[in-house]
């Protein structure tokens, strides 16, 4: 219904952007990135300045695991507006993705600098400090997200990971059964 509603919008002025854009987050969501992609682009033709466009471009990007364009779409949200947390965390996990790991703290530590509520951002930021061997950074990060989203079984298994390792058998006993009990499958 949403997509239906979005092209009717565009069928009655095919020359508004933001019926472009709310389509391509439709299909997006939708998991259509190819058709996600026309549309942002078009949005972005019709509407240079539109980070909402380029945000959705860059996520239809990712969808595709065309990094290097998520990348540079997610940096283009960010020339428009420094400060908008989801392309910090969209350029952030793709950094990730091709391990430039500084770069992808650079962006993480600026989200959670903005906005100390997204579990997601702790986590990965974790990950990172994790697989850097730096376990105190990690073991806080983790708890941050579990903090956050106390239903967060990966954060308790990871976090039972350091434990294990860092000879804490008893609390990491806990974390895996915790994580276990969110999702027993």
């Amino acid at each position: 219904e949403a997509l239906a509603d979005c092209t009717q919008a565009i069928k009655i002025d095919p020359t508004e952007a933001e019926g472009f854009r709310m389509r391509a987050m439709v299909n997006n969501k939708k998991g259509a990135h190819d058709a996600a992609l026309a549309d942002a682009t078009e949005a972005i033709r019709l509407d240079p300045k539109s980070e909402l466009a380029y945000l959705e471009r860059g996520y239809a990007h990712s969808g595709k695991s065309e990094t290097d364009a998520a990348i540079s779409d997610f940096s283009a949200v960010l020339a428009l507006n420094p400060e908008m947390t989801d392309a910090l965390y969209g350029r952030g996990l793709q950094y990730y993705l091709k391990n430039e790991f500084d770069l992808a703290l650079k962006d993480l530590d600026a989200m959670i600098k903005l906005t100390s509520d997204v579990p997601e951002a702790f986590f990965l930021r974790a990950v990172i400090h994790q697989g850097r061997g730096e376990r105190d950074a990690a073991f806080n990060d983790y708890s941050e997200a579990i903090k956050l989203k106390p239903d967060y079984w990966e954060a308790y298994a990871n976090r039972g990971d350091l434990r294990h390792y860092g000879e804490q058998p008893a609390a990491a006993i806990a974390d895996f059964n915790e994580a276990i009990r969110i999702k027993p499958d």
